[in-house]
């Protein structure tokens, strides 16, 4: 706040120059000096409620948009310092990223409860962030070494996004409903299973992704491997020669549904009646689709 008046004051100071400046012309010119003060206060007051909109525009904008931020303490969670054991909920949560060094995560859909609940072994609920803003409410967990976290997601509830970034432990998704998923892998496991969504985006450096998809078969599907293992296992209804591709491939291969692509080079396929679209860019490693 301190930096918005500054800037405000500078601009006033600017414009008062630009006034004086204005009446030193008049005065050199011979034009009547009252009549030129009457016109210069005239444009700064309506240049004033202008620049006051403006502001009052940009404060309402800052402040829908950088709403409370970092870590919110619900009222009923259970710490147990003992044995380093926590329990948190929330009760709306549109965003979820887990960022995932090293121990285990695990993600289950809850038909039982109405709000997100995470019970953790071993862990500390400073890695844990929400921010809670007006367009989204997005809660965010940093796993390290030996920790455990058991995650239950309100089987009604359909998250707008999920990002996974492993690089190290485990981590297993079941029957989880969001639209839009994005997993980057520099080692350890990802083994999950997406209901519905508009698009699934995995990038691949290492260790191994197993994606289950099911439902929203017109879904796009963007893969990027440099190494490690990638497998897609599509819904049951998908009708493999009418998925559509675009294929890279340089050091690589490809398992499409048994056909192999291995070697250097590229294939398309437009999609037909509602199959999903693949974008699979392969530099080394392995993408089975099935």
């Amino acid at each position: 706040m301190g930096k918005f008046i500054k800037y405000v004051t500078i601009i006033g100071c600017i414009l008062i120059l630009v006034g004086a400046g204005m009446t030193t012309a008049a005065f050199s010119l011979g034009g009547n000096p009252f009549r030129a003060v009457e016109e210069v206060g005239v444009r700064f007051y309506e240049h004033g409620r202008e620049l006051d909109d403006t502001f009052q525009e940009l404060g309402e904008h800052i402040a829908a948009n950088t709403a409370s931020g970092d870590l919110v303490r619900p009222t009923a969670s259970v710490v147990d310092e003992d044995s380093n054991y926590f329990e948190e909920q929330y009760p709306e949560v549109t965003h979820l990223k887990i960022e995932i060094k090293g121990g285990e995560v695990e993600v289950v859909s809850d038909p039982e409860n109405n709000q997100l609940m995470i019970f953790c072994e071993n862990g500390d609920p400073e890695n844990l962030a929400f921010k809670n803003m007006d367009r989204y409410k997005k809660l965010e967990l940093a796993v390290e070494t030996d920790e455990e976290y058991l995650i239950h997601v309100p089987a009604e509830w359909r998250l707008d996004e999920l990002e996974i970034e492993c690089k190290g432990g485990v981590f297993r998704g079941e029957n989880i409903r969001v639209n839009d998923m994005e997993i980057a892998v520099g080692g350890g496991e990802v083994d999950i299973y997406q209901i519905g969504g508009e698009s699934t985006s995995i990038e691949c450096a290492g260790g191994v992704v197993n994606w289950t998809g099911e439902g929203e078969l017109s879904r796009k599907i963007d893969v990027e491997c440099a190494g490690g293992k990638v497998i897609l296992s599509l819904d049951p209804g998908v009708e493999p020669e009418k998925v559509g591709f675009d294929i890279e491939y340089a050091a690589g291969a490809i398992d499409f549904y048994g056909e192999e692509f291995s070697g250097v080079g590229a294939q398309r396929r437009n999609a037909k009646d509602g199959m999903p679209h693949l974008e699979l860019d392969v530099a080394g490693g392995m993408v089975v689709v099935e």
